[in-house]
C-alpha cells in the first residue's frame, strides 16, 4: 500500500488491519467482509458455494464477545455451510440462514438483558425435501436494540457477525478527499457483501409465511425462502374476496394444502398448494382490500403488504426500489433524498431516477474506469435508505447502486455506481430530480473526447463584453435537456428558443477552437472538441445576444455539429456525427437481428393446459394464437378433454398460461323465473298497475309489493288503491290502443306472488304457468306455450289436414353487467285464431323485442296481449217467438262481451358458483 498505507496506518489502524486481513484472504481464495471484494468473485465462489449438494451439517453453540469498538456474535458450526443474510426493518434485526445444517445446541433462545446492541437470539430449524433425501435449514433470528451496520465472515468452525458501534462509523477528514471518498465507498460495499450472494440465487423452497401487524392501517406477510422470489403472478377474485400468487418454480415440503387462520380486519385466512409447476398462496381478505395491496421481492422471499401503503413501510432487503420516506434523518441538511428507481429502456438501455425533496447541484467524480459517484452537497440520506441496490434483475450495465453519507462531510450526499464494463452515461436534472443514463452494452462509443484547446488567442483582434439584462435574465438550462442526452444538432435550428446569457462579442479570424475556450468560460459548460475540428470566425455584435444562438451560428458557418453527452458538448464535423449515427443504428439493428436469432435457438417445450369453464376451441385458442412464436410455436385444442396443447418456448407457454388464468372463469348464471296470467279486465285495478302512454305522477308506497316505486315511462300507479273512502281512481283502460307494454316492478318478487295467489283464489286472474329455467350469461333462453290448432290445405286438388302452432313464445338472452344488473334482450310472440275467411280459418301474430336494464332480483312485466270473445243466444217459445213484434214477449236474447288479458312476469336472479381452484 506503499506511503499512502504509512499515513492510513497513523490514522486508522483499525481499518488498516482490516486490509491486512483482506490480502491475506484474497490470496487464499476467501474473501473478507471488511474489504473491497471483486464483485465477479462474490458471485461466483458464493453461487457455487450455495448449489453445492453437501451433506447435512450441525451448528453447535453461539457466544459473544463485545469490546469498545464492536460486538461479534460467534456461531460455532461444521466447515463448509452455506449462509445467507438479510436485515429486517419490523421487528429490526438480522435473520442468518444456515443451509443444510442442523441445529444441536443445548437451547433454542438466547437473551442478553445487559447488552445495548443485540436484544436476543431465536433459532429455528425448517425441513424440507430434495432428490435425494430431507435436508433441513437452520435460521437465526437476531433481534437488534438499535439500528447499527454489521459484516458477516467466515473462518473454518466458525461464522463471525461483527456488529460495528456507532462511535466508530465517523471517518474524520483526511487531507486528500478524492481518495478518502473512494476508501469509504470500498468499506461501505463490502458490508453488502453477502447480499450480492444472496440476491443472486433464486429461491427454490417455501420455508415459512410470517405475518406481522405494522399498524392499525398495515399488514404484512413475509414469504420466507432460500432465496429471492421474483417469478410469480398475481390476482384478485371477488367472490368470496381474495388474492391469488401464482409462485413459479418454488416448492414445499407439504404434499396438501396448508391453512393459517389470521382472522383479522385485514386477511381471514392464508393457503398454500404446490402444483407441478407452481406455488399456489392464497389470501383470503375482504373485498375493500383487492385493490390495496403489493408485493415486493426481497432477499428472503417475497413480501406482501395489504392496507394504506404509500409511506408506511421500507423494506432493508428491498432490490431495485427504495419507497419514499422522509423520516428518520439524521443530518442537518433542509434537503434529502426520497426515492430511487432503476428501470429498464429499450434495447439494453437503462435509467437511474434519484429524487429529492428540494433542488440540488451535483458533482460527478470518476473514482475508476468501472464507477463512479455523484456528490450531492447540503443533502442528506435517510439511515434506512442507506443500502446497497442491486440490478442484476435488470438487463444493463449496471451492477449495484450505493446511496450514503459522505463520512468526511456529512453535508454531502454520494450515489455511488458500479459498472460491468466501461461505457457511456449522462446524468441529466430537472429541478428535484437527477436522471443517469447508461447506453446498451454495444452501443458504439462516441470517441475520444479531447480537452479544450489549450491554445492562446492568437495577436489578432479579439474582444468579449459581458452585457447584464435584468428583464430577459433567465436560470440557465442544460443544453439538450429537452431530448435525449446524447442528441444532435447539425445547425438546423429554426425556431428554436435561445435562453442563454447574453453578450456582445466582437471576432476577426479568431481560431475556432479558442472561441469555444471563451464560450466554456461564459457558459460554464464542459466542451470537447474534435481533432479535425478546424477554421476561423469573424463576427460583430454590437447588441448582446443569446450565447447558445452565437454557438449555434459558429458551428452553421463552419459545417459543423454538437452532441449532448451528459454534462459535456462534444464538438465535431458534420461527416463524423452522421457516419456514428449511422453506425450507432447498425449496431442497435446487430443487437436487434441477435436477440431475433437467440430467440430462433430457444428450445420448445409442449405443455398441455386444461380449459375448465369455456371452450378451448372458440373462447380461448384464437387469444393464444396472437402470441405464438413466428414460424416456431403450434397450437391445437383435444376436443374431447377441452385441452389446449401448446408448443413454444417457456415464456410463451408461460405468457399463455396467465392468459387462461384470466380469461377462464366461471360464467355466472341467471335463473329466469316467469309468470304467464290471464286476468281480466279488473285485474289491473286490483294491482294497480294500468298501462297507459305517460304519467307525471310520483312514486307511492304499496303494502303488497313491499315498499316505495317509482315510475317507468310507460307505468301509472294510482296514488291509493281503490277503496271505501278514496274511492275508484283507476284511469279509464285504453289498453285497446296498444300492443306489446314492457314495464319494470321492483320489490320483493315472494310479495307479488302471494298478491297472484290471492287474486287467483278470488276467480279474477288464472295463473297459465310458472316456468322456471336457469340459463349461462350470454345465452338465450326460451319459454314456448300454446297448442297445435289444425286447418286444411289444399295442393294439386287434394285437401290435407296440417297442425299450426298457436303459441305464446318467449325468449330472453340475459347479460351480467359488472355491477350485478341484468341486462335482457327479450324476444315475446303470440299467435292467435284469426276470422274466418269463407270456409277457412286466417291466424294473428304479433311480435315485440326490446332491451331492458334491471337490477337483480327486479320483475319485468309484459302486458298488452288481449283476447276478446263475443257471445250471443237466443231462447224463445216455438212459433210465437217468430212472431213480429209480438214475439219479443216470448223470447229472450243474451249478449256476452268476454274480454282477457295475458300478463306476463319475468323476474331474472342472478346465481354464482364459486371457484373450487382458488
Amino acid at each position: 500500500m506503499g506511503g499512502q498505507a504509512t499515513k492510513y496506518l497513523k490514522r486508522y489502524e483499525f481499518l488498516i488491519v482490516i486490509g491486512i486481513v483482506w490480502v491475506t484472504s484474497l490470496l487464499m481464495g476467501c474473501g473478507s467482509k471488511q474489504a473491497t471484494v471483486d464483485p465477479a468473485a462474490i458471485e461466483t465462489s458464493d453461487t457455487q458455494t450455495i448449489e453445492e449438494t453437501a451433506p447435512q451439517k450441525s451448528v453447535y453453540d453461539i457466544n459473544i464477545n463485545e469490546d469498545p469498538a464492536v460486538v461479534a456474535l460467534h456461531v460455532t458450526l461444521d466447515q463448509g455451510i452455506s449462509y445467507m443474510s438479510a436485515k429486517h426493518t419490523s421487528p429490526l434485526g438480522v435473520i442468518l440462514y444456515l443451509k443444510d445444517a442442523t441445529w444441536v445446541g443445548k437451547k433454542n433462545y438466547f437473551e442478553y438483558p445487559e447488552n445495548n446492541w443485540i436484544d436476543s437470539i431465536d433459532v429455528s430449524t425448517s425441513t424440507y425435501q430434495d432428490d435425494v433425501a430431507d435436508k433441513t435449514h437452520t435460521k437465526l433470528k437476531i433481534l437488534l436494540n438499535e439500528d447499527i451496520q454489521y459484516s458477516v465472515s467466515q473462518q473454518s468452525d466458525e461464522l463471525i457477525v461483527t456488529f460495528d458501534k456507532p462511535e466508530i462509523q465517523t471517518v474524520s477528514n483526511v487531507e486528500n478527499q478524492e481518495e478518502t471518498d473512494k476508501v469509504q465507498f470500498e468499506y461501505t460495499s463490502d458490508s453488502n457483501e453477502t447480499e450480492t450472494a444472496i440476491i443472486s440465487q433464486q429461491a427454490t423452497q417455501l420455508l415459512d409465511i410470517q405475518s406481522n401487524l405494522i399498524d392499525e392501517d398495515l399488514f404484512s406477510v413475509l414469504l420466507e425462502a432460500d432465496g429471492i422470489i421474483t417469478e410469480y403472478e398475481s390476482f384478485t377474485i371477488q367472490y368470496p374476496p381474495r388474492i391469488v400468487f401464482d409462485i413459479f418454480n418454488v416448492g414445499t415440503k407439504y404434499t396438501t394444502e396448508q391453512k393459517i387462520p389470521i382472522n383479522n380486519s385485514f386477511v381471514k385466512n392464508i393457503r398454500h398448494f404446490c402444483y407441478p409447476d407452481r406455488l399456489r398462496v392464497v389470501v383470503d381478505t375482504y373485498a375493500p382490500l383487492l385493490s390495496k395491496y403489493k408485493s415486493e421481492s426481497v432477499a428472503s422471499g417475497m413480501i406482501i403488504s395489504l392496507g394504506e401503503i404509500s409511506d408506511k413501510i421500507a423494506h432493508d432487503n428491498a432490490l431495485v426500489t427504495v419507497s419514499d420516506q422522509s423520516e428518520n434523518i439524521n443530518v442537518d441538511s433542509s434537503n434529502y433524498l426520497t426515492d430511487i428507481e432503476f428501470k429498464q429502456l429499450e434495447i439494453g438501455r437503462s435509467e437511474a431516477t434519484i429524487r429529492f425533496a428540494d433542488s440540488v447541484e451535483y458533482k460527478i467524480i470518476p473514482l475508476s474506469d468501472t464507477s463512479f459517484k455523484i456528490n450531492i452537497p447540503n443533502t442528506s440520506i435517510p439511515e434506512f435508505k442507506q443500502k446497497q441496490m442491486h440490478t442484476a434483475s435488470v438487463d444493463s450495465i449496471v451492477k449495484s447502486i450505493t446511496p450514503m453519507q459522505n463520512k468526511a462531510d456529512m453535508n454531502t450526499a454520494m450515489i455511488v455506481f458500479e459498472l460491468s464494463h466501461s461505457a457511456p452515461y449522462s446524468v441529466r436534472s430537472d429541478q428535484n430530480t437527477l436522471s443517469v443514463l447508461f447506453e446498451a452494452e454495444d452501443a458504439i462509443a462516441v470517441g475520444q473526447l479531447e480537452e479544450p484547446s489549450t491554445v492562446e488567442p492568437s495577436n489578432v483582434k479579439s474582444s468579449v463584453k459581458m452585457v447584464a439584462t435584468t428583464e430577459e435574465a433567465v436560470n440557465e438550462k442544460r443544453l439538450g435537456e429537452d431530448g435525449d442526452d446524447s442528441s444532435y444538432s447539425l445547425g438546423d435550428n429554426q425556431g428554436k428558443k435561445y435562453t442563454g446569457e447574453k453578450i456582445a462579442l466582437d471576432f476577426y479570424k479568431t481560431d475556432i477552437k479558442n472561441v469555444f475556450r471563451i464560450l466554456r468560460e461564459i457558459s460554464g459548460k464542459n466542451y470537447a472538441i474534435d481533432k479535425d475540428v478546424a477554421g476561423e470566425v469573424t463576427l460583430a455584435f454590437e447588441k448582446p445576444v443569446p450565447w447558445d444562438q452565437v454557438l449555434d451560428l459558429v458551428l452553421k458557418m463552419n459545417q459543423l455539429g454538437m452532441t449532448h453527452e451528459g454534462d459535456i458538448i462534444r464538438i465535431a464535423t458534420l461527416e463524423t456525427i452522421r457516419k456514428e449515427e449511422e453506425l450507432r443504428q447498425a449496431a442497435l439493428m446487430a443487437r436487434k437481428r441477435a436477440e431475433e436469432e437467440k430467440k430462433a435457438l430457444e428450445p420448445l417445450y409442449t405443455e398441455y393446459i386444461p380449459i375448465n369453464y369455456s371452450d378451448a376451441s372458440r373462447d380461448i385458442v384464437p387469444h393464444l394464437k396472437e402470441i405464438l412464436t413466428e414460424d416456431r410455436g403450434l397450437i391445437s385444442v383435444d376436443t374431447r378433454t377441452n385441452q389446449v396443447i401448446m408448443t413454444d418456448t417457456k415464456a410463451k407457454i408461460r405468457q399463455a398460461k396467465s392468459i387462461v388464468n384470466k380469461l377462464d372463469r366461471i360464467t355466472p348464471q341467471v335463473l329466469i323465473q316467469a309468470k304467464i296470467v290471464e286476468a281480466n279486465t279488473d285485474f289491473s285495478k286490483q294491482l294497480g298497475v294500468t298501462w297507459n302512454a305517460g304519467s307525471n305522477q310520483e312514486g307511492i308506497y304499496r303494502s303488497d309489493l313491499g315498499g316505495q316505486y317509482d315510475y317507468a315511462a310507460n307505468m301509472l300507479f294510482p296514488p291509493l288503491l281503490a277503496s271505501e273512502e278514496e274511492g275508484d281512481n283507476t284511469i279509464a283502460d285504453i289498453r285497446g290502443q296498444m300492443g306489446f307494454t314492457f314495464e319494470r316492478i321492483g320489490g320483493t318478487p315472494l310479495v307479488l306472488n302471494a298478491a297472484l295467489q290471492a287474486l287467483e283464489s278470488d276467480g279474477e286472474v288464472k295463473i297459465v304457468s310458472s316456468p322456471r329455467i336457469m340459463t349461462l350469461d350470454n345465452k338465450t333462453a326460451k319459454i314456448k306455450q300454446g297448442v297445435e290448432y289444425p286447418y286444411r290445405s289444399y295442393n294439386d286438388g287434394e285437401i290435407t289436414v296440417e297442425f299450426k302452432n298457436i303459441d305464446l313464445l318467449l325468449e330472453v338472452t340475459p347479460h351480467i353487467t359488472n355491477d350485478n344488473r341484468v341486462l335482457m334482450q327479450i324476444l315475446i310472440t303470440k299467435d292467435d285464431l284469426g276470422a274466418l275467411v269463407g270456409t277457412d280459418r286466417s291466424f294473428d301474430t304479433k311480435e315485440a323485442a326490446t332491451e331492458l336494464l334491471v337490477n337483480n332480483g327486479d320483475t319485468i312485466v309484459i302486458g298488452g296481449i288481449t283476447k276478446t270473445r263475443d257471445t250471443y243466444s237466443e231462447n224463445g217459445f216455438p212459433i210465437l217467438s217468430k212472431i213480429p213484434v209480438i214475439g219479443w214477449l216470448f223470447k229472450s236474447t243474451v249478449k256476452d262481451n268476454e274480454k282477457k288479458e295475458l300478463i306476463i312476469f319475468i323476474t331474472p336472479k342472478i346465481v354464482e358458483l364459486e371457484d373450487s381452484y382458488a
